[in-house]
């Protein structure tokens, strides 16, 4: 099982963040979906083929979260999940989101976007969320995202019932320092909708999950740009 300090290892020093999804095994077979999570097609059904794997883009590394009093440590990450047969798709109602913040200095800031399965049954999930951020007034705020390739695993993953996914995000927070200037925007909310799939080609149409977007220095964007790397699971 790889750590989350892997994924937080290929985030950049400045703006840009961590690595990406992850392989599951499925009762001694690797579940992989056949269609590119970067080529925007839907994923076909999870399958018992492992897919190729891309080579990351350089980027600086971001630092790795590190203990402090009054927050919690960032999670694990693992290649691998619960065994068993290749289970289906989640449905955006098996998930509840919630938002994480690493730590570091500098300009740029790693984050991670957390999914809990809140569900009876594994389900899978296979390369890029849709997110779309929105301001004080609700309007949606053009953000610019860097899809960024898992250089290690193919990139379908299967949750068990309240276990988690997780989703390394990136981005600059402070146009320089000292002292540090804030970037703006500042998103106030976050929809999350899934990655597309054969029976649901086209979430970006369909309803999403909102949470509320982070708050304080971390929270305004450069840019505005992400850096966002394809779901993985927390051990």
């Amino acid at each position: 099982m790889r750590k989350m300090a892997l994924a937080v290892a290929v985030l950049a020093g400045g703006a840009s963040f961590v690595t990406a999804g992850c392989g599951s095994s499925e009762g001694g077979r690797s579940v992989s979906v056949a269609a590119s999570a970067t080529s925007g097609a839907p994923a076909q059904e999870p399958s018992a083929t492992v897919a190729p794997t891309a080579t990351a883009a350089s980027s600086p590394t971001p630092r790795k979260p590190a203990k402090s009093p009054g927050r919690s440590p960032a999670p694990r990450r693992t290649t691998s999940a619960a065994t068993g047969s290749a289970p289906p798709w989640c449905m955006l109602a098996d998930l509840r989101f919630s938002l994480s913040l690493g730590s570091g200095g500098g300009v740029g800031i790693p984050g991670s976007l957390l999914m809990t399965n809140t569900s009876v049954r594994r389900c899978a999930l296979s390369g890029y969320l849709l997110l779309t951020w929105r301001d004080a007034n609700g309007a949606v705020i053009a953000v610019s995202v860097n899809k960024r390739p898992d250089p290690q695993t193919p990139h379908t993953v299967a949750i068990a019932p309240g276990g988690r996914g997780i989703v390394g995000l990136g981005w600059q927070r402070y146009k320089s320092e000292p002292p540090p200037v804030l970037c703006t925007p500042v998103p106030k909310t976050l929809e999350v909708r899934l990655p597309p799939t054969v029976q649901n080609p086209h979430p970006e149409n369909g309803p999403a999950k909102r949470i509320s977007w982070f708050t304080g220095d971390s929270a305004g964007m450069c840019g505005p740009k992400v850096d966002m790397l394809p779901v993985d699971v927390v051990s």
